[in-house]
């Protein structure tokens, strides 16, 4: 129900002069505004990245191996030489696995 249509209800007014105007106004409203999303829900509606997934994936190797290195390092002078390494041996692992796996479905 629209808000006009509450209102008439709560003051049991069943016609008015304005009514007819006013609800093919409302509902004009309604059709054009009911497909706007007043909240983003990233688990039921995720973000649109289908076609650009995969440049994600360098930045997030980065920060993976930046942060992991930096927790185990005990110097912070070797820190970037040894993310590098270490996104490095993350980046051949991923394409070592996805060739297996493409592999495997090849053989299936």
């Amino acid at each position: 129900m629209f808000m006009f249509d509450v209102l008439c209800a709560m003051c049991d007014i069943t016609s008015h002069p304005g009514q007819q105007f006013f609800s093919a106004f409302t509902s004009d409203i309604a059709h054009q505004t009911s497909h706007i999303v007043l909240a983003w829900r990233p688990f039921l509606d995720p973000a649109p990245v289908d076609r650009y997934w995969l440049w994600l994936l360098p930045p997030l190797i980065l920060v993976i191996a930046l942060v992991y290195r930096t927790i185990k390092s005990n110097s912070l002078a070797r820190l970037p030489k040894e993310a590098g390494f270490l996104a490095l041996q993350i980046s051949v692992f991923m394409v070592l696995a996805a060739a297996a796996l493409w592999l495997l479905l090849l053989l299936v």
